[in-house]
């Protein structure tokens, strides 16, 4: 079973959460219309490669303990080996307006 919580403060309502991966799982979350400048990192805990694509950029594969950075407003994450997966995200530099 995974979960996906977005946390928000009451500063700003940017995102960040977790997103739990069991074995070959995948999960896509949107954001909002808003994009963000993102890390999105698989945290050092995690027993498998993860596959990041941050809106519509190139998709990236971190090793556990391996991050990447980019615009979005949508994530799509995938386990892609047999272990589980913790993903963690975040807006480091706040949004962009009209996803630029």
């Amino acid at each position: 079973m995974s979960a996906a919580t977005l946390v928000t403060t009451q500063a700003s309502a940017e995102p960040a959460g977790a997103v739990n991966l069991a074995a070959g799982e995948a999960k896509q979350l949107w954001l909002g219309s808003t994009y963000y400048w993102l890390r999105v990192c698989n945290d050092t805990t995690s027993k498998s490669a993860v596959t990041v694509t941050i809106d519509s950029h190139d998709s990236q594969v971190l090793a556990p303990g391996i991050c990447t950075e980019n615009a979005g407003g949508s994530l799509d994450l995938r386990n892609d080996r047999d272990g589980l997966a913790l993903v963690t995200y975040r807006s480091i530099f706040g949004y962009f307006q009209n996803g630029r």
